[in-house]
């Protein structure tokens, strides 16, 4: 009879609820420690995985593509790969040629191909047309952007020095 009622006394009060605040901590860091290893582990598995995919795709391109397979691979191949322009007169013999390389196409308007380009659209920002052609699709009932086909507000004229 004294036993139960020492030990009662005992570990009542102050030690009794640091016993349990202890109790009740170490079981929450316990879990935070188990989630955060096992959300660690399943995102390195799908970078495992992610990294295994990539590299198998890249071997497949070379056996879809085996005219590319020696030649390095860049990421901008154009649709034609040499144009010519006869550029003297007479026979074509006698004239001479001038590829696509001469000519750099990426400053003239995407429309037109005869001006630069001097004109952005607001608000996707693409600058692919001369003064002219933008006004030209001010003017249209669908004014879309030739580039994104994204709904236009208005065009800028851009002031390029060289």
């Amino acid at each position: 009879m004294f036993k139960t009622t020492i030990s009662r006394y005992m570990f009542s009060g102050i030690l009794q609820d640091e016993f349990s605040e202890w109790y009740t901590e170490l079981p929450v860091t316990a879990r935070l420690v188990v989630y955060i290893t096992f959300l660690g582990t399943i995102m390195f598995l799908i970078f495992l995985i992610l990294k295994f995919l990539s590299d198998c795709d890249v071997e497949d391109d070379t056996e879809r593509f085996p005219a590319m397979a020696g030649e390095e691979v860049t990421d901008w191949v154009p649709l034609v790969n040499e144009t010519l322009e006869v550029t003297g007169k007479g026979d074509l013999e006698t004239a001479s040629f001038s590829s696509a390389e001469d000519v750099d196409y990426s400053t003239y308007c995407v429309i037109c191909f005869e001006e630069r380009r001097n004109c952005f659209f607001v608000p996707c920002g693409h600058s692919a047309t001369c003064r002219g052609c933008a006004e030209k699709i001010m003017s249209e009932e669908n004014k879309v952007c030739p580039i994104c086909r994204r709904i236009i507000r208005k065009s800028k004229r851009l002031v390029l020095k060289f």
